[in-house]
């Protein structure tokens, strides 16, 4: 699963790179509004294809890296469970029992897409 957090704390789940690239806005990338990694941290880099102009949407790719940070899936999930008023040691426990990142963030949201 690719967690997208967009900046700000909202967040998003993709099953794939394409996914991610059909329902996110060139123009947001190029804004550097979003980061995001896999339930296993590897982050994932947003690359601008073509600008966004007044007739083009623009486009851009997202691409998994080698770079690992496996805390990341955690900090995306503490952030996130903090818009539902759940205390830290709430959200220590939901992620605990969770087999990974985004499975913590659709039971804090079920709305999440899967």
């Amino acid at each position: 699963m690719i967690i997208v957090n967009e900046t700000g704390d909202e967040i998003y789940l993709f099953n794939s790179t394409k996914e991610v690239e059909s329902n996110l806005e060139a123009i947001d990338v190029e804004n550097n509004e979003y980061e995001a990694c896999d339930d296993d941290g590897f982050i994932y880099q947003f690359e601008l294809v073509k600008s966004p102009s007044t007739f083009d949407p623009g486009q851009f790719k997202i691409v998994k890296t080698d770079e690992q940070n496996a805390n990341l899936p955690k900090k995306y999930f503490m952030n996130y469970g903090k818009k539902f008023s759940k205390t830290d040691d709430e959200l220590e426990e939901l992620y605990r029992n969770s087999s990974c990142a985004s499975e913590a963030m659709r039971t804090v949201n079920p709305k999440l897409s899967r």
